[in-house]
């Protein structure tokens, strides 16, 4: 009876060696440094602030117009938005999640922290039309520690890039924004 229990253990050894893809392995996690870049960024108003600094993973988008512009509600282009982008070569590993990590954060209500996976490395072409695998976004107010999942419609492969900040929702007449400190983003199953 031992000899038939070392075989179907021996048996199963294997298989999980032959399909990585079935075995749930650690995710790759990257920190604020080397692998963080500066993504998208901008808005159209002089009155918006962007900032981004990779070596410490802190972003900061704010809108600060105080009056409406003459003969409208003064709502006029598009709110700040600043994002980080940081690429993973999962190789053939299946990935079927994404996780940001901040601490700490301060998000108004008309902000959305957002976590976007797509395929291909930014790096190489920032402008480059690169396929969305998924999208999620959370909308203030956000205050303190925390993560972000985005849970992927289904396991991809390959090079993939997190894009992952913040995006005010207008540019009318108020103060809206936030600062976030992004501690780690994870790619994983």
């Amino acid at each position: 009876m031992g000899t038939v229990i070392k075989r179907i253990a021996l048996i199963g050894i294997i298989a999980t060696l032959a399909a990585p893809g079935l075995a749930s392995a650690e995710p790759a996690w990257y920190h604020p440094g080397a692998p963080y870049r500066v993504g998208p960024a901008g808005g159209d108003s002089e009155a918006t602030m962007v900032e981004a600094d990779p070596a410490t993973g802190e972003l900061r988008a704010v809108q600060y117009q105080v009056a409406g512009v003459s003969g409208s509600l003064g709502c006029v282009g598009e709110g700040p938005y600043v994002m980080f982008d940081v690429t993973h070569d999962a190789g053939e590993t299946a990935i079927d999640q994404v996780t940001v990590t901040y601490d700490p954060a301060i998000v108004s209500p008309y902000t959305f922290m957002k976590l976007s996976v797509l395929h291909g490395d930014t790096s190489v072409d920032p402008e480059a039309p690169y396929e969305f695998v998924d999208t999620i976004d959370v909308r203030g107010p956000i205050l303190g520690a925390g993560e972000l999942t985005l849970e992927l419609p289904e396991a991809v492969s390959g090079v993939l890039t997190a894009r992952f900040g913040l995006e005010v929702t207008s540019n009318c007449p108020g103060l809206d924004g936030g600062q976030v400190t992004f501690t780690g983003v994870g790619f994983g199953s």
